[in-house]
């Protein structure tokens, strides 16, 4: 799919689409109940948020997993609630970021050793020396640092989908594959949708902070309307990006799976 159609595509998706997007306002809706205990002063009320926010937080992320889904398979129907395979699946991203968020951050760490090695030999040698070393090396490490994350965030956010459309941890973990899917689908795409979703992000940012400002009102329209909306937007997005690597059927070894997958796509895809 074009890079415009998918932002179009994009954006049409919640408004085309109001039966999820109802539900998804109606699961940012619970969020806030615990800030209404809060400000009712009322202890019952702050432990039904409570309870409520951590049902939210193990369902909603596996429910945009969904919505991924959806886009990858370029449908514009609204995934269908299952509490279990939410759960599951908000499991599965929560295993997913921890091993592409740790694995940069151990990398960050052994270049900072390295740093704090070469500073301390370079200190010992000469005083004037070590400060040269710290700040050279300070500036080469914190570049080499904002790149791995980069990187790394790039195959978070592919895996992601592959997560998605696979619906499988397996799939979503292998780097060679994530690897070959970043490459098929093109680096500069990827890196557009990521910056044009980081716009519209700053741009929510600023609304919100404007509809905030009338109080109660703004509170109610920001989370449980717009915060919605760009969810939606963001993971459909994603799913559409991966759709023409997923509708690559060269690994469907089973005709009878592949028939069945050109029959669905036949009758649900977007027109």
């Amino acid at each position: 799919m074009k890079f415009g159609k998918i932002i179009l595509n994009s954006f049409k998706y919640p408004f085309i689409n109001l039966k999820g997007l109802l539900f998804v306002c109606f699961l940012f809706a619970l969020n806030l109940i615990f800030f209404f205990g809060i400000y009712l002063k009322n202890e019952y009320v702050m432990v039904l948020g409570l309870i409520s926010t951590m049902i939210v937080c193990f369902i909603l992320p596996g429910y945009l997993l969904s919505v991924i889904k959806r886009g990858c398979e370029e449908s514009s129907e609204s995934p269908k609630f299952d509490i279990k395979k939410n759960f599951i699946d908000t499991l599965n991203l929560i295993v997913l970021s921890i091993v592409y968020d740790i694995i940069p951050w151990l990398i960050i760490f052994v270049l900072f050793m390295s740093l704090g090695i070469h500073f301390f030999t370079g200190f010992f040698n000469s005083p004037a020396n070590g400060l040269n070393v710290l700040f050279i090396h300070f500036g080469i490490i914190l570049i080499l640092a904002v790149i791995v994350m980069i990187i790394f965030a790039i195959f978070k956010y592919i895996a992601t989908a592959r997560l998605a459309y696979y619906d499988s941890l397996t799939e979503a973990l292998s780097f060679k594959k994530v690897f070959n899917d970043i490459k098929q689908i093109g680096i500069l795409k990827i890196i557009g949708l990521i910056i044009l979703m980081m716009i519209l992000f700053a741009i929510v940012h600023e609304v919100f902070i404007f509809i905030l400002s009338i109080s109660f009102v703004g509170i109610l329209l920001s989370s449980c309307i717009l915060a919605p909306i760009v969810s939606l937007i963001f993971s459909y997005s994603l799913g559409l990006l991966y759709s023409n690597n997923s509708h690559d059927y060269g690994e469907i070894e089973d005709l009878d799976q592949f028939e069945k997958e050109i029959e669905y796509l036949k009758y649900r895809r977007i027109n």
